[in-house]
């Protein structure tokens, strides 16, 4: 079976970093790559400058640090001569790594570190909505396809384009969550948030007393049950460790403690159902293996379940996040998908496909798969600029050019605000409801939870190394 793709890197530029880079690409094309030390007739990548009078059938790209985009390439109007004169294999790894926004001043991310959209190279460049990765990736199968006879082994099921995954960060689902769990003498607190403590609780008991709105954000199974009509399954994020235990964040963790408040119940439903628990990192979960460790270790003991995948909490993954990523390999973790833009819809590092980070300073890829996530429904609810119908709007925009270009990509609705039961979100829930309608009439999109696409990615790249 003609699938393996030779490839050789000029001296110079023979690291681990480049072959990381052509690894991805080509494995995501869906050949297998072969590292030619020296150029053959059966070479097919040369990257570098190469200057040999030998006519062999190879694409050369050359080496060319400055040049990120291709208008031709992301227009739709490029050729072979185009590839051949535009360094695509930097240009994704700058994406990739994330460089191309190294510059930025710390004026330009929020106060939980987070760069925000409007000050991103990528709406610099007028390309916040579209994954130029996915976009360069597309081009080179076209010329490849062009060029030589390869069996391909598809990235997707047959009949499907792209993926898209639904996710739930559990962040409020009991809404008195301080209340069940209130203790007169709270340990780990200092003074001044002990203080803080005792005057929250004692709005909320008020609250609680005149609203008597107890159940309102729990839920779950309306949420289940509006995507099981239309056979879909999603990925609830879990916290295990609250505002109030040692290790956390007073004011940004979540409230609620997973020991109490029936939540054995819904993750036996959750489990029995075929949906996907997955881990919810607290906010500062990203400076410490043990503390990751504990909380793993807690979620996996209550919720009876082996946990695959990760989100941080507030996207809490760090200013280094292959250095967190680390944490999460070695604590047993597989997938992670805690890249992302919070103050508006799109692609964080220009790509909707899943990838390995590059660590620099071990010199290799870390062995999580990164799932990007395009969407959420903060994006919207705290950009003033947007109403409900406006919402649904950019959501289906959004929707309808991921799919056009293909790829893999999650939505992340916070499951308070997934239910239109839930009278503080209802007009947010009947977005989300919009968006599973919008989604169920798709040709071609494979609409999944984040466990069930590792577990076909898995196999694929097996097949991929198997079929020879």
């Amino acid at each position: 079976m003609n699938n393996k793709f030779n490839y050789s890197i000029t001296k110079e530029l023979d690291t681990a970093y480049y072959h990381w880079i052509i690894k991805f690409i080509i494995e995501t094309i869906g050949l297998i790559p072969t590292n030619q030390k020296y150029v053959t007739e059966e070479t097919h990548l040369i990257y570098g400058d190469y200057n040999s009078a030998d006519n062999f059938k190879a694409i050369k790209i050359p080496q060319n640090s400055l040049d990120l985009i291709n208008e031709a390439i992301l227009n739709g109007g490029a050729n072979k001569e185009t590839l051949e004169g535009f360094d695509v294999i930097t240009a994704i790894g700058k994406f990739l790594t994330d460089a191309v926004n190294e510059d930025k001043t710390d004026d330009c991310y929020d106060v939980h570190n987070r760069l925000n959209s409007l000050n991103s190279y990528q709406r610099e460049i007028g390309f916040q909505d579209k994954p130029i990765v996915n976009l360069y990736i597309n081009f080179i199968k076209k010329i490849l396809e062009e060029t030589f006879q390869f069996v391909y082994t598809p990235m997707f099921p047959e009949g499907i384009k792209s993926v898209i995954i639904l996710s739930h960060d559990v962040d409020d689902p009991v809404k008195y969550a301080l209340l069940n769990n209130y203790k007169l003498f709270p340990k780990n607190l200092s003074l001044k948030n002990s203080i803080l403590y005792h005057m929250e609780a004692f709005k909320k008991t008020f609250e609680r007393l005149t609203k008597k709105d107890e159940n309102v954000y729990w839920v779950f199974e309306d949420v289940m049950n509006s995507e099981s009509k239309y056979g879909f399954k999603s990925t609830f994020f879990f916290a295990s460790r609250n505002r109030f235990e040692k290790h956390a964040n007073f004011k940004e963790d979540v409230p609620y403690e997973l020991e109490q408040n029936g939540f054995d119940t819904i993750f036996k439903k959750i489990n029995d159902d075929g949906f996907e628990i997955g881990m919810h990192a607290s906010y500062f979960a990203k400076n410490d293996k043990k503390t990751l460790r504990e909380e793993i270790e807690k979620l996996e003991r209550i919720s009876n379940r082996k946990l695959v995948g990760n989100r941080h909490h507030f996207w809490q993954i760090g200013s280094k996040p292959e250095k967190t990523l680390q944490f999460h390999y070695q604590n047993g973790l597989m997938y992670d998908s805690s890249i992302a833009f919070n103050d508006a819809p799109g692609y964080r590092r220009s790509i909707a496909l899943p990838y390995l980070l590059f660590d620099k300073q071990l010199n290799q890829a870390i062995n999580i798969m990164e799932i990007p996530t395009f969407m959420m429904d903060s994006n919207f609810m705290l950009n003033p600029e947007f109403g409900q119908e406006d919402a649904f709007d950019q959501a289906k925009y959004y929707i309808d050019q991921f799919h056009a270009i293909g790829g893999v990509g999650a939505i992340d609705w916070h499951v308070r605000t997934s239910s239109t039961n839930s009278s503080r979100f209802k007009k947010w829930g009947e977005v989300y409801l919009q968006i599973l309608e919008h989604l169920s009439k798709q040709q071609g999109i494979w609409v999944t939870n984040f466990e069930t696409f590792h577990t076909w990615m898995i196999k694929r790249n097996e097949t991929l190394y198997n079929t020879k």
